[in-house]
């Protein structure tokens, strides 16, 4: 071969056929260290073609499962989520049971007072159960601290008693589950 191409290989110098064969040389240790006398460079740059195709194919396989793990992972999460919060649903379904007993523990007439202690046992029973799937009622006190992300202030008002941004009266209880909130507790806070 020459390294020029406007030359015949008759004016070829035997400068440029010993440049082509350190080359090719160098080309031959680069891909086999111990160099088959038989192997011709045509093999060899067939060979490092091959090396480069199985390096890439070996790159894809582990991006490949690098990526089946991580949606591996992914799909474990919100396996273990839909677990957690399955009974979430039901929760905010009950939420509007528990209410009624707040009607109707102030709907009892003086007279019949008695009653107020068998709804007052169902109504913790029935918390007792819920408390069990994780779900835990928010009914802060008078007082307590306004925190957003338990409560929702219907309204303020000014109150010689307390510090404002504290808890005056409570309108209606609020859920979470495992810490996630379900319904705010709604509350009057003082200003």
């Amino acid at each position: 071969m020459s390294l020029t191409n406007n030359k015949t290989s008759q004016e070829e110098s035997p400068i440029n056929t010993n440049i082509e064969q350190e080359n090719l040389e160098d080309l031959q240790e680069i891909c086999e260290p111990e160099t088959n006398e038989t192997g011709t460079a045509k093999e060899q740059v067939q060979i490092i073609k091959l090396e480069k195709e199985l390096a890439e194919e070996k790159d894809k396989t582990i991006r490949a499962l690098a990526e089946i793990e991580n949606t591996k992972r992914r799909l474990q999460k919100d396996l273990e989520n839909a677990h957690k919060f399955a009974v979430e649903n039901l929760v905010k379904d009950l939420v509007s049971v528990l209410d009624s007993f707040d009607g109707a523990k102030q709907s009892i007439p003086e007279e019949n007072k008695a009653y107020l202690q068998g709804i007052l046992m169902i109504e913790d029973s029935f918390i007792q159960v819920l408390s069990k799937h994780g779900v835990e009622v928010i009914h802060p006190n008078k007082g307590e601290e306004f925190e957003p992300e338990k409560h929702q202030a219907m309204t303020m008002q000014e109150n010689v008693e307390l510090s404002p941004n504290q808890i005056i009266e409570v309108f209606q209880r609020g859920f979470s589950i495992k810490r996630r909130l379900i319904r705010p507790a709604m509350v009057i806070v003082s200003s």
